[in-house]
């Protein structure tokens, strides 16, 4: 059995999703892009995402939010259905369009964890050669000089229909944390590592390698230009620090106890009211008449949304 997902509101979380084969279908163009945009928006707003940083590579997408109500699960599967089925109809085919394994979530338990994930999104396109900075990468980006600026997003011309609307209107919200900095400040601070991680980056590249001028869009269902590690365990947790891991690690498995023997009560026979699962269980909360704890009152990873009523907005 698939282990369950443990999801509170406010945790703020790096999401992954890859191509069918980690074919390039979401290679970068105009309707890629356009299609992107206009689902990310929808799906964000709808489900009550803050959105900190999006990176659309040929192969994956990688976003990262803040997850107010722990419903990411749900933005995922809107997020990711809309653009399969927009990309299978620009590109006239039809099937999976994503890879069989669900999307990958990292719980980021701390300020460093999150810093660490927004650079290492931000840098992917210069971590894989194909470019030398993120300006120069042609598909979809948010960034964190995006923070606080309204994104208006067209629908596009291809696939939708008159009942979705013809402009979604969102905002790019720094991550938690930085309340005693101002928006200008924490762009600054944010831009500043992407800056440093890319100089890391390029000074690690041998020699002999090509310098690249502008990206080259890869051959229709041409191997991924880095190995994939099918058989590598996939991490839950991030934070820089090993032993706040270990206390993510064990508050999981505590829940995954409760699940367990909750889940094994129901099975033999009682009465769904009288069983009362987890904080944080997702799918028998949505889908069962279970009762479920309710959130606990501190948890590792949740970071309470900003005490302002109104989001920052850039001047």
């Amino acid at each position: 059995m698939t282990l369950p997902r443990r999801q509170l509101p406010n945790e703020v979380v790096s999401l992954v999703r890859h191509t069918h084969q980690h074919e390039p279908t979401l290679t970068p163009c105009d309707t890629t892009n356009e299609i992107i945009a206009y689902q990310m928006a929808c799906a964000a707003t709808e489900h009550n995402q803050s959105v900190h940083t999006v990176v659309a590579m040929c192969d994956h997408i990688h976003t990262i939010v803040h997850d107010h109500n722990a419903v990411r699960s749900d933005f995922m599967r809107d997020l990711n259905a809309g653009i399969a089925r927009a990309m299978n109809h620009s590109r006239g085919t039809r099937g999976g369009f994503w890879d069989r394994t669900p999307f990958n979530e990292v719980l980021l338990l701390n300020l460093n964890a999150i810093e660490q994930q927004i650079v290492y999104t931000c840098l992917n396109p210069v971590a894989t050669g194909e470019v030398d900075s993120l300006d120069a990468w042609p598909g979809f980006v948010i960034r964190p000089r995006d923070w606080g600026k309204p994104m208006r997003v067209p629908k596009p011309e291809c696939f939708y229909g008159d009942d979705r609307p013809d402009v979604v209107e969102f905002i790019p919200q720094p991550p938690p944390g930085y309340e005693k900095l101002s928006l200008e400040e924490v762009i600054e601070h944010f831009e500043n590592l992407i800056e440093e991680g890319r100089q890391t980056l390029l000074a690690a590249r041998p020699a002999a390698q090509p310098k690249p001028n502008m990206f080259v869009p890869p051959a229709p269902h041409e191997d991924p230009r880095t190995p994939v590690l099918r058989k590598r365990t996939r991490p839950r947790f991030a934070a820089g620090d090993p032993a706040l891991i270990a206390q993510a690690r064990e508050q999981y498995r505590s829940f995954l106890e409760v699940y367990r023997r909750q889940r094994k009560k129901w099975l033999n026979g009682a009465k769904p009211r009288r069983c009362t699962f987890p904080a944080g269980t997702v799918w028998l909360r949505k889908n069962s008449p279970v009762l479920c704890a309710p959130p606990p009152a501190v948890s590792l990873g949740v970071f309470l949304p900003r005490s302002a009523a109104e989001p920052p907005v850039a001047a």
